[in-house]
């Protein structure tokens, strides 16, 4: 078994660009024991300030937090030249997987459950929006990247959002960077945020309402259409055209579609306050519409698609 030092690796589960990330457990009488996930910046990346900048961030932001919608990091620090972040390991998929695998086996996700893994979502989005320093004094987190690769549904019905590596502890901060290399991914990204204005935590709210309009719809919002730039669908996100949600899947009823639509206003003050808002008004309606769905039901689905 390869050994890091003080980790004995178990099998790496990714490579990407930035990043290795290998399954872990640590020596006995650790304070941290059993499956863990190990994340190392890749040496060449210390190079470059703005990768190692949001490497850190992600580690001091997630060391920070503590909530069960929210993946746990217990230490970052540096192991043999090489930046890491150590993290609880979450067993199952992440939300990109799961929308393609039902696609695939042609069950598409129930709308209870997707209400309620994005009820979940904005359960951990509030908490970390409302986050206080140890001095009680507000950390104005917003998470810039709700997307489907960073929300992950566990085999114990749990569902987790990670990677605040690009989220930021002011939500004064105004979006600056006036090209298309746009930190978070763009078809979730809020309206304000393409316009270049300031955001704050209903900029995190409008991309879970994407999410979940996704999911009960079954598509993307934003379709692709033949031939257009990426300026062009940038104008697209910047205005929020996106279809009522009833226009693409008559079935849903007249309150969730207006629940969901008004997270997707193009102006900030048109939408939820919060997410918990946002999530209260989903749970009126999910109960009205007998659209209930509970963690045993996202465990067996999990469970399912992994087969």
């Amino acid at each position: 078994m390869q050994q890091f030092g003080r980790f004995f690796l178990h099998g790496r589960i990714a490579r990407g660009g930035m990043c290795d990330v290998f399954r872990v457990r640590t020596a006995d009488g650790e304070p941290h024991s059993g499956d863990l996930v190990l994340k190392c910046l890749m040496p060449q990346m210390d190079r470059h300030p703005a990768a190692l900048r949001m490497f850190i961030n992600e580690g001091e932001i997630g060391a920070t937090l503590r909530h069960p919608n929210l993946v746990r990091v217990y230490e970052q620090g540096v192991l043999e030249g090489r930046h890491y972040l150590l993290m609880e390991h979450v067993h199952g998929l992440d939300l990109s997987a799961l929308i393609h695998q039902s696609r695939l086996r042609e069950h598409p996700v129930p709308w209870g459950m997707s209400i309620h893994i994005i009820c979940q979502v904005l359960s951990g989005l509030e908490y970390a929006h409302f986050a206080t320093r140890a001095d009680g004094q507000p950390l104005g987190l917003i998470h810039r990247d709700v997307s489907p690769d960073n929300i992950y549904c566990t085999v114990e019905g749990a569902v987790k959002l990670g990677d605040f590596g690009i989220a930021k502890f002011s939500a004064l901060e105004p979006f600056t960077d006036p090209r298309m290399g746009i930190r978070g991914k763009l078809l979730y990204m809020a309206p304000e945020r393409i316009r270049g204005e300031i955001h704050d935590g209903r900029s995190d709210t409008f991309s879970a309402a994407i999410l979940l309009y996704e999911l009960l719809a079954g598509t993307q919002p934003y379709a692709a259409r033949e031939g257009e730039s990426l300026y062009a669908l940038s104008q697209r996100i910047a205005r929020a055209e996106i279809p009522r949600l009833r226009k693409v899947a008559p079935d849903i009823s007249k309150k969730l579609d207006a629940v969901v639509m008004k997270s997707l206003e193009a102006e900030p003050s048109s939408r939820h306050p919060t997410c918990q808002a946002f999530a209260a008004e989903l749970l009126d309606v999910a109960r009205s519409d007998r659209l209930v769905a509970t963690p045993a039901d996202v465990a067996a689905l999990v469970a399912a698609l992994m087969r």
